[in-house]
């Protein structure tokens, strides 16, 4: 039933490409943000090999039906031989992937190929590639670089997998160049929003609810909204969370703020975030990877670390899995407390970025957490070097 399921999503929701493959240097595996790569990569040498056909995610999906065919005649027929099988035809140099999440990249056997695994969002051990530890010490842990946010996630990966991990922060991040526009927002708050109601589970195994994971966030919401309304002048947005649910999260924040006055940026397709972020004077984030982007990017970045504080959601509190961080900070806090909101907001205010973040403590504890690689030179450099020796 479930390979009926699969072709019926092959043939309704991918390409189709009929040729054989030719040899490619790098193979770029999973589709989803592929795009990105094309900026630094000469176009006649990559290729890229789908294998999310069922969860119609990846963008512009494409199934190789002479692969496909070649690896029924060898009697196998999952997605895995069928990416094995592409591979072998390909024999690339390089096999890289912006979904460092996904267990199936570390199966795939090296094949006499350089694995990269390019970490794509923040890490923690809540719904993540950490969840599930037990699970990770079965994988074939096969991969040769780590390409992260910082080395604390690097040694994470270390304990599961082999390979050699190089701090490179967001690549994503890095692909946008960081630029110095005009502040023209005052104070913009991340939002997670998702479209689940607070009796539904956030981690059911663990009962934990959204509900129970949102607790303090909505505290949080209203003494920033108590500090607003002391605080008239202040230009206030939301930045939008999910572009499917974009029209509940819009009603969901209309009632939270209940008057009180402020922007809701959607998420769109073709939103441009980065740009966005730069143009904030203060940004509010609980745990998001845009909240670590913009702070590599100098932006004054407030962290309010509210999940609930035990194991696996713990793992969202600042600077984890970084040890030896206090609770509180010059622009963090695990309060959500009005005093609090009120020190950290203020002090925020007080900042000059280009004092600021060349300050030798500031800059230590930033650069311990996230960097920011301007046009992943970082990259480009590790690529360019495994290609010259392959």
């Amino acid at each position: 039933m479930k390979y009926i399921f699969l072709f019926l999503n092959i043939l309704f929701f991918s390409k189709i490409n009929f040729k054989k493959p030719v040899r490619k240097e790098i193979i770029i595996f999973d589709g989803d943000l592929s795009h990105l790569f094309m900026k630094y990569l000469k176009k006649e040498n990559v290729d890229v090999v789908y294998h999310r056909f069922a969860q119609r995610i990846c963008r512009d999906c494409e199934i190789n039906i002479f692969i496909l065919f070649k690896t029924i005649l060898l009697f196998k027929f999952s997605v895995k031989d069928y990416v094995d099988t592409y591979i072998k035809f390909s024999r690339p140099k390089i096999l890289i992937t912006l979904n460092d999440n996904n267990l199936f990249f570390y199966k795939i056997r090296n094949q006499n190929l350089i694995k990269i695994a390019i970490q794509s969002s923040y890490r923690s051990t809540q719904k993540d590639i950490f969840s599930y530890p037990k699970k990770l010490m079965k994988t074939y842990n096969n991969c040769d670089y780590f390409l992260v946010y910082n080395y604390h996630i690097g040694k994470i990966f270390k304990k599961y997998f082999k390979g050699k991990p190089i701090q490179i922060g967001s690549f994503r991040s890095n692909y946008f160049k960081a630029k110095k526009p005009k502040k023209k927002i005052d104070i913009l708050y991340i939002s997670s929003f998702k479209g689940n109601s607070d009796n539904d589970f956030f981690i059911k195994e663990k009962k934990i609810t959204y509900g129970e994971y949102r607790k303090k966030e909505y505290e949080l919401i209203k003494n920033i909204k108590k500090y607003l309304l002391n605080n008239k002048k202040k230009k206030f947005a939301v930045l939008g969370c999910k572009a499917k649910t974009m029209k509940l999260e819009k009603i969901q924040w209309d009632k939270i703020m209940n008057g009180v006055p402020y922007k809701f940026i959607p998420q769109k397709l073709n939103r441009k975030t980065y740009n966005i972020v730069d143009t904030a004077k203060i940004i509010i984030s609980l745990d998001s990877s845009l909240g670590y982007e913009a702070l590599a990017r100098k932006n004054v970045v407030c962290f309010f670390s509210l999940r609930p504080n035990r194991y696996p959601t713990n793992s969202s509190n600042f600077g984890w899995p970084q040890k030896k961080i206090s609770a509180k900070g010059p622009f963090w806090t695990n309060s959500a407390n009005y005093k609090e909101v009120k020190r950290v907001l203020n002090k925020a205010q007080k900042i000059n970025p280009a004092i600021f973040f060349n300050k030798p403590k500031i800059s230590k504890l930033i650069n311990s957490q996230i960097i920011y690689d301007s046009n992943n030179k970082i990259f480009m450099s590790l690529i360019n070097n495994i290609l010259k020796k392959a």
